[in-house]
């Protein structure tokens, strides 16, 4: 019986120093690193994206049409189609979003891969990821590749590449690298907030562009890597 209480006393103390001192689990906690480091450096968002893979044993035409009209986008979007043999494609796009859905026959199953990009200057990449997760369905864990574009006043690239790495630090990021790249820096770091990629045997789950242009100054960020051109 002391013996319980002996153990019940120490795992309250347990919570009650969690409690006292977060600051010791932060590691651990899900941080929206595209949040953070958009508020904190006064990045307006331009536009976001998604891109996500997987195989299917249903028909892939069946399965790119189910997904569209799950997506639930506006009657008001323009839609192209096209079949050759076993593989299908479609296309939409309206002032406010653009992707397409595209099925692979392959041996015995359909690779489908959905590219979704949405123009907003507002952040809903969660919103865009809940939304496609959900048109999947019951589909087993898989990677998704998401984005967020944005234009920023600072025409400092050097200046504000040691801004982000400073926020990234303060969630105990790790291997962060930056890169001088033509038109400005890339940067790859593990976060421990997304899923991995192992690249040369280290881990890689963010990365980030700062970019000059005759346009003005941008800052891609992504997990778990940049994929769309810049």
């Amino acid at each position: 019986m002391k013996k319980l209480r002996w153990v019940i006393v120490v795992i309250i103390m347990l919570i009650m120093w969690e409690y006292k001192f977060p600051m010791y689990s932060q590691a651990n906690e899900k941080v929206d690193m595209f949040s953070e480091i958009i508020s904190k450096t006064g990045t307006e968002v331009m536009e976001y994206g998604v891109q996500v893979s997987f195989s299917t044993k249903d028909p892939g035409e069946e399965a790119c049409k189910s997904i569209l009209k799950r997506l639930n986008y506006d009657k008001n979007i323009e839609i192209n189609m096209e079949k050759n043999n076993d593989n299908y494609y479609i296309e939409f796009s309206n002032s406010i979003v653009e992707g397409y859905i595209h099925s692979i026959n392959s041996d015995n199953d359909n690779i489908i891969s959905i590219n979704i990009k949405e123009y907003s200057h507002e952040n809903k990449l969660t919103e865009l990821k809940a939304k496609i997760k959900e048109s999947i369905g019951g589909n087993e864990e898989i990677v998704f590749f998401e984005y967020i574009k944005g234009k920023t006043n600072n025409s400092n690239m050097k200046e504000l590449n040691k801004q982000v790495i400073g926020i990234l630090k303060s969630f105990n990021t790790k291997g962060i690298k930056t890169v001088e790249i033509n038109n400005g820096l890339s940067t790859t770091a593990y976060t421990h907030q997304y899923n991995e990629l192992n690249v040369g045997g280290e881990f890689i789950d963010f990365n980030y562009a700062l970019c000059n242009y005759d346009t003005g100054n941008y800052m891609i960020l992504a997990t778990p890597v940049i994929s769309i051109t810049y």
